[in-house]
């Protein structure tokens, strides 16, 4: 087996085993790979004498885009213009964009500039899963508490489901006139 490209020769250890890891190599992301097919291994029984091979069974495998955010911001009614002291109900959809699912682990509303108003928490309260290619909508109230322009937004934050890498999107900001 030693001349032979593609083989390797792992000796014999007494009493004890070997072990042989074979890597796929990587392809692009997104690209379905098929399947790992298992090499046959031959050996030779050093307690008998005999000659063996094993094969192992096909593993099918694909590898996946990293999950990625998106989100979008709506006001209740599309207003440009809100009542001081009267609450808005925004409504943010997150979206996974990527193959992988993720986790939504943070959601912050923001109000622009900071004294002008505030927000109550959203809901559904995080953590919350969204599956590959799938979304999670979340809502609260913004109340102004000064006239004149305010800007509404959100961070959002997750890991990716399978890999824990962290991974972040901002809204569009709505910008309305209190008054």
């Amino acid at each position: 087996c030693d001349d032979v490209p593609g083989h390797v020769v792992l000796g014999a250890v007494e009493g004890g085993e070997r072990h042989l890891r074979v890597r796929p190599r990587a392809r692009p992301a997104g690209r379905r790979v098929g399947a790992v097919r298992g090499a046959a291994v031959a050996f030779v029984d050093a307690n008998v004498g005999t000659n063996n091979t094993l094969s192992p069974a096909t593993i099918p495998l694909s590898v996946q885009t990293p999950a990625a955010l998106s989100a979008a911001l709506s006001a209740a009614g599309s207003p440009t213009t809100v009542a001081v002291g009267t609450p808005l109900t925004l409504s943010l959809l997150v979206t996974d964009t990527g193959q992988a699912a993720a986790n939504v682990t943070s959601v912050a509303p923001t109000v622009s500039p900071a004294l002008a108003g505030s927000c109550t928490a959203p809901s559904p309260t995080v953590p919350q899963p969204i599956a590959a290619s799938g979304s999670v909508g979340f809502s609260w109230t913004c109340t102004a508490s000064s006239a004149g322009n305010i800007t509404l937004g959100a961070g959002i934050s997750g890991t990716d489901a399978n890999t824990g890498a962290t991974i972040s999107a901002t809204a569009n900001p709505i910008t309305v006139i209190a008054q």
